[in-house]
């Protein structure tokens, strides 16, 4: 798959998914409502059209070879949030050393943590909009 930064390198653009990730996760344990709100809020690379990715985007971004997260991007903790939802209170987290799914409650915050990706290929809210 081919990646390319932005000039920031703080900033990940996969030309193949039409995505774009902030390389980093967010650092400090959330639950997943605080995690969607750290999302709807952030502003970052002139962007505030970011959002929490679903759980086949971050499943996207294992690489089996190595076990976890692949290259560029760094975790602070291998548990992340996706913004894939269940009916019983319950959202999808992926574990990148074995590379699984799992469900936690949308209340827990456990050591998991959140990436913000965002669509670059379609239109995006400029920060005066």
């Amino acid at each position: 798959m081919m990646i390319s930064k932005s000039s920031s390198d703080d900033l990940v653009q996969d030309n193949t998914t039409g995505l774009m990730w902030v390389r980093k996760d967010n650092g400090n344990p959330l639950n997943w409502y605080e995690a969607k709100l750290c999302a709807e809020e952030l502003i970052f690379g002139d962007f505030k059209d970011w959002r929490l990715p679903s759980i086949i985007e971050l499943q996207d971004l294992w690489d089996s070879s190595t076990r976890k997260i692949r290259s560029p991007f760094e975790l602070t903790s291998q548990w992340v949030w996706s913004s894939t939802t269940n009916e019983s209170e319950c959202a999808w987290c992926f574990y990148f050393p074995v590379g699984l799914r799992f469900q936690y409650p949308l209340n827990v915050s456990y050591n998991l943590r959140t990436l913000f990706v965002r669509d670059f290929l379609k239109d995006s809210l400029p920060l005066d909009s």
